[in-house]
């Protein structure tokens, strides 16, 4: 990946406040420009004029592509972060000084992201709107008295604003109180997914979910801040009470899970994606448990994106490698073999306590 997408993506490389729960925060902002009809109805012509009036008002700052263009590791890198998915667009911009990915004509007009490592929703929500205030000098955006910015997606009419996090709560699942928090979730007219769900219920990588809110007409954007912002602190409180009265009350059964993993993770030739999240998962449990130290959760946080199938593509295609004879001619066992590798050099000073 080049050194310019490796900026961008830096966000996860970071120390953020409260990391060991809440792994990122995000912002995806939708604006449509007067004048013009909504993507899915717009001319060849039409599109471009579009994409040119906004890349003028981004200014110079901006790296600008349009979507045959973008590098191959960019374009899968973006999607496995779901910041784009297979829905067309026109083109894409990035500011690698605030870190911000701006796409052109895909349901919307334009669409702002944002990332944070931990709980950073204000920074991100500060710097959003710093920046769209700026293209508002610029550019006029669609919106209406009664119903807010207009969209071409209803859900995305209002504000225009999805607010999300992304946590980590193991301690609130294995003692069987995701339930409770859900509920609390539900009544903030949030929702909340797996973001790694497994056929294994007893992996722990079905204990990180994004949280946010699944329509804009609901709230206002400071309300909805507020909103996100006293849900954080809520689980923050709620996951660090369970962890401690579970890891008081189960000693050994903590310790044998973290210690079997470690175990494994140091022995293991190959290591699919799924087994690296559960593993990195686990981890993060000891950390938070007490019965691990010699890692950061920055640094567990950035393995869920520096063990993905398209970064260890990248390295090996970079860099020489010597495989055994019985692998190296099969792809996919490349990857799970060099993700052991890389895995295992992380945790090289990880001890049990």
């Amino acid at each position: 990946m080049s050194k310019d997408n490796e900026k961008l993506f830096s966000w996860y490389n970071q120390d953020g406040k409260e990391n060991d729960i809440i792994i990122s925060s995000r912002i995806r902002l939708v604006r449509n420009l007067e004048d013009y009809l909504f993507p899915s109805l717009m001319s060849n012509t039409s599109c471009k004029e579009l994409s040119d009036k906004i890349l003028t008002a981004l200014g110079q700052d901006v790296i600008f592509y349009k979507k045959e263009e973008i590098p191959y590791t960019l374009l899968v890198s973006l999607k496995e972060q779901c910041m784009i998915d297979d829905r067309y667009f026109y083109a894409i911009a990035l500011d690698l000084s605030q870190g911000m990915l701006f796409i052109i004509n895909q349901d919307e007009h334009l669409k702002i992201i944002t990332f944070a490592s931990g709980f950073s929703c204000q920074e991100i929500f500060s710097r959003t709107y710093d920046y769209e205030n700026k293209l508002q000098k610029k550019l006029k955006f669609v919106s209406n008295e009664k119903f807010g910015y207009l969209t071409a997606r209803l859900k995305n009419s209002g504000t225009g604003l999805k607010l999300s996090l992304r946590i980590f709560v193991p301690s609130i699942c294995a003692a069987g109180k995701f339930a409770e928090l859900a509920s609390v979730i539900e009544k903030n007219n949030l929702c909340a997914i797996p973001c790694f769900k497994n056929k294994y219920e007893d992996y722990f990588s079905n204990f990180f979910f994004d949280i946010y809110n699944w329509n804009c007409q609901s709230t206002s954007e400071v309300e909805l801040l507020a909103q996100i912002k006293t849900l954080g602190d809520y689980i923050l409180k709620t996951e660090r009470k369970i962890c401690r009265e579970f890891a008081d009350n189960n000693p050994t059964r903590v310790l044998h899970i973290v210690k079997s993993t470690l175990a494994k993770l140091l022995n293991s030739l190959l290591l699919t994606y799924e087994e690296a999240i559960n593993a990195i998962a686990i981890l993060k449990w000891g950390l938070e448990t007490g019965v691990l130290t010699g890692i950061s959760h920055t640094e567990l946080n950035s393995m869920i994106y520096k063990l993905n199938t398209i970064y260890l593509v990248v390295i090996n295609e970079n860099y020489t490698f010597s495989y055994d004879d019985d692998i190296k001619n099969e792809p996919a066992l490349l990857i799970q073999r060099l993700r052991a590798v890389v895995f295992q050099d992380c945790i090289q000073n990880v001890r049990l306590i």
